[in-house]
């Protein structure tokens, strides 16, 4: 069994110890602000998301026939891309 450890009251107030802080908190580096609907919209209007040198690269390698050309795997994309297209009630 588990014995009782009593009941006994205390006599007076107990004092109150305060707690102090030995070393200040690390300041926390500020985040800038988040956009508006309006400022992105604009970010974004300014200039397209597109690899401007990846785009050159893939037209000097189709200028200079380099550019491999990979049946299955434009299929692949073709087909990936009718299954994003397609509704829940159209038959594939």
């Amino acid at each position: 069994m588990v014995e009782s450890i009593g009941t006994r009251l205390t006599t007076g107030p107990i004092p109150a110890v305060r707690v102090t802080l030995d070393t200040p908190p690390a300041p926390t580096p500020a985040t800038p602000p988040a956009k508006t609907g309006t400022t992105l919209a604009a970010d974004m209007a300014a200039a397209p998301p597109v690899d401007t040198d990846r785009v050159a690269q893939i037209r000097q390698a189709i200028k200079d026939g380099s550019y491999p050309i990979m049946p299955a795997r434009i299929a692949d994309s073709l087909i990936a891309l009718r299954l994003q297209w397609k509704s829940n009630n159209e038959p594939a």
